[in-house]
């Protein structure tokens, strides 16, 4: 998947970049039975950052807290668009990672 984002770079602010990432579902860990104590632990949803391009198409060298607000940017996106196709309007504040699930 794509996101268009702006970073900055050296001197420049505002760079135009294309973000190509992969989208992670949470998952519900393993049980022992249906009602029975959990196996593993649930994995939460997460974004991978695959690549990052500016306007030319070349390979852009991310920070990391470039990525993790990259990431965010992301999610808040993904769980925006996710509350638009079930006809929620909702203007909370989610902290970080919490409820996204995708």
């Amino acid at each position: 998947m794509t996101h268009k984002s702006y970073l900055t770079i050296g001197d420049a602010d505002d760079v135009p970049v294309t973000v190509h990432y992969t989208a992670h579902r949470a998952c519900l860990g393993a049980t022992d039975g249906r009602y029975g104590p959990k196996l593993e632990p649930d994995e939460p949803a997460w974004i991978e950052i695959d690549e990052v391009l500016d306007a030319d198409g070349q390979p852009v060298l991310t920070s990391y807290e470039q990525e993790e607000a990259i990431q965010l940017e992301i999610a808040e996106a993904l769980d925006d668009d996710r509350d638009t196709e079930r006809g929620c309007d909702r203007d909370d504040d989610r902290d970080g990672w919490d409820g996204f699930t995708w």
